[in-house]
């Protein structure tokens, strides 16, 4: 005779399937909102980099007689090992001086993974440092072209129209952009954040995502570039 050995109950295998079911079926309803959570926090982290860097942007003109930070131009000191623009923003978001030779993470998108990001290629170890592009036009301090000369702040006139920084495409391309055109444009800047935005840092200081790739023509020209039908709006 076969002792009972207490209501001990085992799942038979049509009641394990069910449960894997129903977990699998749960979890395809979790993480599309997790993921949809995930990317709202990247792009508000983002836009928050966006603000320091704009307050470290004004911060350098304000301690050097009003003018922007360059695109191009001799090393400063040869600290970092880099002589663009990441450079005198680095000073204005840690202090010119400290000893931390990696670039600072606001430089950096969180959506955008750091392996990807732009690197000092000038350097036998080049460092990660920014994932962000800087407007061209603000401007090259070696170039005597109005349109693309060092700007000085007093003269801003509509700050609020022109993109200082804006999500770059990251790796190989250049850490600053230079609008001719849409197509020249679309190379330049990438949109990492949810909707197909890409996030701008405008020169009055606020900052939003927009939509790169639906922008015309003229709407990238009006945001980017200073030269119009002839005029400069920022001499």
């Amino acid at each position: 005779m076969r002792e009972r050995t207490g209501n001990l109950h085992c799942f038979t295998l049509i009641e394990l399937l069910i449960t894997i079911a129903i977990l699998t079926i749960l979890a395809g309803l979790l993480l599309p909102a997790l993921n949809s959570a995930r990317n709202k926090a990247h792009s508000t982290s983002c836009l928050g980099n966006l603000r320091q860097m704009g307050i470290a942007w004004v911060n350098y003109s304000l301690e050097n007689g009003d003018w922007t930070v360059y695109t191009y131009g001799a090393p400063w000191d040869g600290v970092l090992e880099i002589s663009h623009w990441p450079v005198p923003m680095e000073y204005g978001l840690r202090g010119k001086s400290s000893k931390d030779k990696t670039f600072s993470p606001v430089l950096r998108c969180p959506a955008v993974d750091p392996k990807t990001a732009f690197t000092n290629d000038n350097s036998s170890d080049p460092k990660v440092v920014s994932t962000y592009a800087y407007n061209y036009f603000f401007g090259n301090n070696t170039s005597t072209d109005p349109t693309q000369a060092l700007k000085r702040l007093i003269k801003a006139a509509m700050p609020g129209e022109f993109a200082i920084f804006v999500d770059g495409k990251p790796k190989d391309k250049p850490r600053v952009f230079n609008i001719q055109d849409r197509n020249a444009l679309m190379t330049y800047l990438s949109p990492h954040h949810p909707g197909m935005q890409g996030n701008h840092l405008f020169a009055d200081g606020h900052a939003q995502g927009i939509v790169i790739l639906s922008a015309s023509n003229q709407l990238c020209q009006k945001r980017y570039h200073f030269y119009r039908d002839g005029i400069n709006l920022w001499p």
